[in-house]
Parts: C-alpha cells; structure tokens; sequence
C-alpha cells in the first residue's frame, strides 16, 4: 500500500476539485492526467486544496475519458478513479502540518503542494493517515 497527496488544483481546472468531491474520485486533467495512472488500489489518497480535505482508498479500476475546455472535447484528458472508504477530513490538515510531518521524518521536498500527486514515504503516509482518521467527520 502507498499513501498519495493528490492537489485538486483549482488554478487550472477549477471545477475539477468539486468534481473529485462529488464523485468520490481521484482525477488528474489534460497535460498531467496521467499523474493518477500509478495509483493502486488499496492505495491510500489525501485529496488537497486550502482549507479542504479528503481521504479515500483507491479502486485500482483506472477510467479514461473526455474534457471538455474553451468549448473543443478533448478526447483521453480526463484521468480518474473512484475512492472507496471516501471520508471528509474536517478541520483540514494544513499544508504546514503535512510540511511539518514530512520534515520530521527528513523526507519533504520544496514544492510538493505545488505538484499533481506526490507519493508520500510510508511512515508519513502512515503518521498523516492516523491523523486524519482521528478528525474525520
């Protein structure tokens, strides 16, 4: 089992996040669709955007489809799987306690909140899950 922080990114694809929300999904869009393609099932997956959080196991059962952008279909840009055991993580652990518990096992790098997915290292997975299963709702 690996433990995956998906950004939502709501810059690019801002209605992507809510999406993910409703669908009970991981989905990655266009150019970087396929940072999802490596998750597994069973995989754990922290979905992440300011102030909202989410955490669910991932199905295994990737599905590609069209996105639509500036009015032209693009066929294959939409990367996603549905998460089993979907829970709200509420209040949302913040960026700086995830930096802060990566740093504590020497594992964080500079931009990772700036990135699609990022695997995070077992024993961080581990430690951010058990977090966030104490707050879900």
């Amino acid at each position: 089992m690996k433990y995956h922080l998906v950004n939502t990114d709501l810059r690019y694809v801002p209605e992507g996040h809510d999406y993910m929300l409703k669908e009970k999904r991981v989905a990655a869009f266009f150019d970087r669709a396929d940072e999802v393609d490596e998750i597994a099932r069973g995989d754990v997956v922290f979905l992440y955007q300011n102030k909202v959080g989410v955490v669910g196991a991932a199905t295994g059962k990737l599905e590609i489809g069209p996105r639509e952008w500036d009015g032209e279909l693009y066929e294959d840009a939409a990367h996603s799987q549905r998460l089993n055991r979907f829970r709200s993580v509420k209040p949302a652990i913040e960026a700086r306690t995830v930096s802060a518990i990566c740093a504590n096992f020497g594992k964080m790098k500079k931009g990772v909140f700036l990135r699609t997915r990022f695997e995070l290292p077992p024993r961080v997975g581990k430690a951010l899950y058990g977090l966030a299963l104490a707050i879900t709702d």
